[in-house]
Formats: structure tokens, C-alpha cells, sequence
């Protein structure tokens, strides 16, 4: 062991090395008060540390006061600092003095000369890459035929700019003109329409193709050019893409002209003598029928094609002459009051006979329908509406307007008076009271109260829940009035549709259980302890209410739990199904495996227990991961296996036994 040095010893030792002690020395190795004699800062060095180094004042190395100096450089490059210096390595968070963003550089990276400010860094970046860029842009530019009026914005902006070409202004990018794209829009226009623009010669060669002669000078192919064809010898005027995608390029050839006499004896052939000169083949030419003399415009390539030339004449649709329209309706007893407008659009009239307004249309009246439905005898059968409301059962007590009009009734059955649309009684209404429809509130309570129900609020509709009590178990329940009325019913707690928390632990208590959680419901297994064995068991509430035990432990009959027991897996061939299952050891308690070997099951492995309930709880988990894990369903029904059983089956197609079995012995923690 060394020895302690005294408080003198320490003294001198820390005077070799430029420290003055200014408290009592403890141990080596406790920090002690000290002044640098260099410096005169306080520190707090270590025996022992100035026994192997020597001295080392943090401030005369320059490892400490880093925060001063830090600051000063931050302030002096123009940030902000707004959380104490941590460590030249860590993020320090500060507001920068030229952007007014929060950013958080490493004071490392200030001191080796570096900004700090990451968005004040790409702006000052991309300036420095504009300005670089700027020079080889504006060339390409240049070569482009475009002269740039701004500085130089970036690849992808458009640079406003001039044309040197047609002196247009425009704003191209500078990296569709380095991708090939022309600078001036106006240009490109221009020079492609060039490019597809045919010279005389391509298009005198083109029309000699066409058997034609030209008479003129090609002038473009958007004016007429004076022509001679080759085949019928005539002189027409055709424009240059008529020629070129035409099939003759000669309006004669191609029909598209006609002579003014051979279309006047077209016109005649028809039935129509023209009354002005030919107008063209599309355009109307106003002429006379022959046949009904009025005045008609039809166009000559419609009668060329076939199409009837009177609109009054022709067959199928003909036009109805207004005058010849009157007359008929007139002939009907119907007055129009209003001017024609086709055959069957609804017309206003007025009966002459019973003076009522109405609206036929001409089409009904000429195909022999009645003009007037007021006159008509079977608008209104009163008869045949007295025999519905009859067989309804309701009696009317005014007269009758209309079928949607409402209609005042009484039921012969209940003698309610209310009212209702002869329409929806020819539909199979009646009563509206008697189907539940519409309630009356005294009759309402009173049916409640003969359900054994009070009500406590006043009746708010058939289809909303009404407060109640029941005059049985005296709980507040929420019925409707439409449930209780069509289904017979009362208190749903009563009737056992709805358990109560309360009622259904003191009921679990009566039958030796004690609940261990909340009340999961009437068909979930509910986890309690039996008072008789002290067992943990998991029945059903609606189990034990419907007579089954309550504790499989405590059960006479069935597996014992208790005794020595064991886990089985079996195969069936033919079902091409697995399945497993738990039985008690022993000769006696084996028969339920022996059923199912005479069903066709053949047992593969088994598992025994010291107890059944361990074989239980490894069943539960099995099937746990069959159901879940594995999302395999039952595989067989009750048909297949009567002897029963069929809940614990699986596909074999969809797993194999030695899969079952790995499961089994990993949950069994069997090695």
C-alpha cells in the first residue's frame, strides 16, 4: 500500500506545477480547489492526475472557455445563438443573420470557416452555379438566334429573350434549346409549314396524276386552281388538297358538280318544279310540289340521294299543315288555344262540350284517342273505386276528388276517422292505425301497461326508443313501440334477450361460482372459481341458465379432470382429415378413442398427463393456433361424425400431423 501525503507534500508537489491548493487535501483521486498560477483561474485537478501528467490547466490549453469564444464567433458571423454552447460536436441551435430561419450547425463547422445556414447556402450556391453557367448559356443562346434581355435565371425557367430572326418576343429555356427545341415559336411555325409546303412542280405532278391539266400558275393550297380534266374534258376550279386526296380531283367526275339542266330534270323527276335558278348541291332551291302545290326548299343532293322532296308529301313522317291540324281538332270538339308546334307535343285546348282545359297532342287525336279525359266514360269509375275501399274496409266520408287527393275515411274494423289517397288504397293500404303506421299515445300505454310495462316519458314515435320500467324486475328498460306491438313481446330482461351484470354474478354465486372479471356476455366463457374444488374453470352463463354445470372438475360425469389423463392426435384416410382431442387414462376411459377407430380414425400420437386438465389447456391452445394463427376452420360436420367430436377437425391438405405435433411438443415444453 502507498502512503497518504500530507497537506505540505501536496502543497509543494502542486507549486512544481504552477497550482496553489486553496482547500485541505482529502484523496488522490477527489477533485481539489485549486488556482493556476499562470492564469489565475480556478480549476479543480486531481492528485493523482498531477502526479502521472504534470499540470494541465484547461485554460491555459485552451480545452476550456470554448463557450465565450464560441459565441463571439457565432455573433461575429452574424447568427444568433438561442440555446447555451454544448460541445463543438453537437447541433447548436441558433437563428440565422441573413435569412431569419432556425438552423442548427456544429460549431465545428463555424470554426473551419463554413456559414452554417443550409438555405442561405443553396441560394449562395446556385448563384455561384448561375454565375459560372451564365457565360456558356448565354452562347447557346446566342447560337440559338436568341438574345437574352435579363440575366441568366436558371435551365428550367424560361429566360425572357428577343429573336434575332423575326425580332418577336420570347422566353424559351435553356434546356429545351440544348434538348433540340427551337428558341422562337413564330419561326418554328413557319419553317415547318415550309417543310410541308409543295412546290409548284410537286403539285403540277400531282394533278397530272389525277388526269388534270392545269390552266394557271399553282398559287397555294388555299386558293382555287383553274383546271382542265383529262377525262370528261370540262374546266373546273378545285383546291389543291381536293386534288390530292380526292379520288378524281375533277368536281364533275366526282358528281360534286352538276349541271343546272340535268338538275332541274332530277328535280322534276321528283315531283318539284323549281321556281329559281340551280344554287348549288347542298343548298336549299326553292321550288313547287306537283303534287300538294305548296312551296318547298329541299336541296338537290338530297333528292340526288334519294331522300323525298316534299315534306308534306313524303311517306312515313309527313309535316301536318297547322290550318289541316285546327280543322281536325275542331272535328273532335276541341278548341286549340294556342299556335302549333308538332304532332306530339302536349297542345292546349278547351273542350267545347264540357268547357274544361286540356292538353292532347295531335298524334292521339289523329290515331282516333279521346281529346277530352273529362268526357270520357271510363275516366272516372266510380263503381269499380267504391268496390276497392270496400274490400278495404273504409268507409268514405266525403266526396271523391282524385286519386292523389286526400280522401276522408273511417275503418269499419277499429272506427277510426283519418284520411288517405285512393291511390295508395289501390295499392293494398287500409288502416294506417291498425298496420302500426300511425299510433295513437293512450292506446300506445295502454298496450305497454298490458306488457307489464310503465311508461316514463311521453310517447315519441313508433320507430324511437321509449323509456319503461317493468312492473317484474323493476329495471328501466328502452323499448320500441313498433317491437312491442308486431312481436308480442315485453321486457327484454324478462325474456331473457339481455342479462344483467348484477343478476347474472348473484346467479353464478347460487350455483357455486364466484367471478373473477366482468361479465363478458351471455354467450363468451366468463373466467370464475368454483367453491367447491377452489378450480379455475371458463363455463358460459347461458350454459349454467339452460341446466349445464358449472365446474368440470366437480362434474360426475364426462372426463375427470383430476385424474391421470392424455392428449391425442388422430388421422382419418378417407375424410383426408386430422384432428385432436383428451381422454382419461385407463382401459374404462378409453372408449372415445376407440370410437373414433371404429369410425375409420387412426391414432398417431398421444401425450399423457398426470392430470386431464393440463391435457385440456394444451387442447384449448391447439386449437387456439388452428383457428387463429393458422386461420383453418372445421373441417367436417355432424354428418361425418355422429359419435361427435367433428369442432376439432382440420383439412389434411392444409397441414401436415408432423407440423400438429412440433406445435404440440413445443407447447407441452416437451423435449
Amino acid at each position: 500500500m502507498t502512503r497518504k501525503m500530507s497537506q505540505n507534500e501536496v502543497i509543494r508537489l502542486f507549486k512544481k506545477n504552477s497550482l496553489k491548493p486553496l482547500e485541505i487535501y482529502k484523496n488522490s483521486q477527489t477533485p481539489l480547489k485549486s488556482e493556476c498560477l499562470k492564469c489565475n483561474n480556478i480549476i479543480f485537478p486531481r492528485l493523482d492526475k498531477v502526479t502521472l501528467r504534470g499540470h494541465q490547466c484547461g485554460y491555459c490549453a485552451g480545452r476550456k472557455g470554448l463557450d465565450k469564444k464560441a459565441i463571439v464567433l457565432v455573433k461575429k458571423i452574424g447568427h444568433i445563438p438561442l440555446e447555451p454552447y454544448k460541445s463543438a460536436l453537437k447541433p447548436w441551435k441558433m437563428r440565422c443573420g441573413s435569412c431569419g430561419k432556425t438552423i442548427s450547425p456544429k460549431f465545428n463547422t463555424l470554426q473551419q470557416g463554413g456559414f452554417g445556414c443550409k438555405y442561405c447556402g443553396h441560394k449562395r450556391g446556385g448563384a455561384k452555379r448561375r454565375e459560372v453557367g451564365s457565360k456558356s448559356a448565354l452562347k447557346i443562346m446566342l447560337e440559338a438566334k436568341c438574345q437574352p434581355i435579363e440575366p441568366y435565371p436558371g435551365a428550367h425557367v424560361p429566360w425572357k429573350s428577343r429573336c434575332m430572326k423575326c425580332d418577336a418576343a420570347i422566353a424559351p429555356r435553356l434546356s429545351g434549346i440544348k434538348s433540340g427545341q427551337g428558341g422562337c415559336p413564330k419561326c418554328g411555325i413557319a419553317s415547318r409549314a415550309m417543310s410541308r409546303m409543295y412546290t409548284p412542280v410537286q403539285a403540277e405532278r400531282i394533278a397530272k396524276k389525277k388526269k388534270l391539266k392545269p390552266l394557271e400558275p399553282y398559287s397555294g393550297s388555299g386558293k382555287k386552281w383553274k383546271c382542265k380534266c383529262l377525262r370528261c374534258g370540262k374546266v373546273s376550279s378545285p383546291y389543291f388538297q381536293s386534288i390530292r386526296d380526292g379520288i378524281y380531283g375533277c368536281g364533275w367526275c366526282a358528281k360534286k358538280l352538276v349541271e343546272p339542266n340535268e338538275a332541274r330534270k332530277v328535280m322534276l323527276k321528283a315531283g318539284l318544279r323549281p321556281l329559281v335558278s340551280y344554287p348549288g348541291v347542298n343548298k336549299g332551291w326553292l321550288s313547287r310540289c306537283l303534287n300538294c302545290n305548296r312551296e318547298v326548299t329541299p336541296a338537290y343532293g338530297s333528292i340526288k340521294v334519294g331522300q323525298g322532296g316534299c315534306k308534306w308529301c313524303k311517306e312515313g313522317n309527313p309535316w301536318v299543315d297547322p290550318v289541316d291540324a285546327i280543322n281536325l281538332m275542331k272535328q273532335s270538339q276541341i278548341q286549340p288555344l294556342e299556335p302549333f308546334e308538332n304532332s306530339h307535343t302536349r297542345w292546349k285546348s278547351r273542350c267545347l262540350k264540357c268547357e274544361k282545359i286540356i292538353f292532347p297532342s295531335y298524334h292521339q287525336i289523329k290515331q282516333g284517342g279521346g281529346g277530352c279525359r273529362y268526357c270520357a266514360p271510363n275516366f272516372v269509375n266510380e263503381k269499380r273505386i267504391h268496390q276497392t275501399m270496400k274490400k278495404a274496409g273504409l268507409i268514405p266520408l266525403t266526396e271523391y276528388v282524385n286519386s292523389r287527393e286526400p280522401w276522408k275515411v273511417k275503418h269499419e274494423k277499429c272506427g277510426r276517422t283519418f284520411f288517405v289517397e285512393y291511390a295508395n288504397v289501390r295499392g293494398g293500404a287500409s288502416c294506417r292505425y291498425c298496420a302500426g303506421v300511425a299510433v295513437i299515445p293512450k292506446e300506445a300505454i295502454a298496450l305497454f301497461k298490458q306488457r307489464g310495462l310503465t311508461p316514463l316519458t311521453p310517447y315519441p314515435g313508433g320507430k324511437k326508443p321509449w323509456k319503461c320500467k317493468c312492473n317484474v324486475c323493476k329495471k328501466v328498460i328502452y323499448p320500441q313501440y313498433t317491437t312491442v306491438a308486431t312481436r308480442n313481446s315485453g321486457c327484454i330482461y324478462c325474456a331473457g334477450g339481455k342479462v344483467d351484470p348484477k343478476d347474472a354474478v348473484t346467479f353464478m354465486k347460487k350455483n357455486n361460482l364466484t367471478p373473477l372479471v366482468k361479465f363478458p356476455g351471455a354467450r363468451k366463457s366468463w373466467k370464475c372459481r368454483c367453491n367447491i374444488c377452489k378450480n379455475i374453470v371458463s363455463p358460459q352463463y347461458g350454459g349454467i341458465k339452460s341446466g349445464q354445470g358449472g365446474c368440470r372438475f366437480c362434474a360426475d360425469w364426462g372426463i375427470d379432470y383430476e385424474a391421470e389423463g392424455f392428449f391425442y392426435l388422430m388421422t382419418h384416410p378417407k375424410y383426408q382429415a386430422h384432428k385432436v382431442g383428451i381422454g382419461n387414462s385407463g382401459r374404462i376411459k378409453r372408449t372415445r378413442v376407440r370410437q373414433h377407430k371404429r369410425s375409420g380414425w387412426v391414432l398417431v400420437q398421444e401425450l399423457v398427463f398426470s392430470r386431464t386438465d393440463d391435457a385440456f389447456q394444451l387442447e384449448q391452445k391447439i386449437l387456439d393456433w388452428l383457428r387463429r394463427d393458422k386461420r383453418l376452420p372445421t373441417f367436417l360436420s355432424e354428418l361425418e361424425m355422429p359419435q361427435g367430436g367433428y369442432t376439432e377437425t382440420v383439412d389434411a391438405s392444409e397441414i401436415d400431423l408432423a407440423t400438429i405435433w412440433a406445435k404440440v411438443e413445443e407447447l407441452a415444453k416437451v423435449k
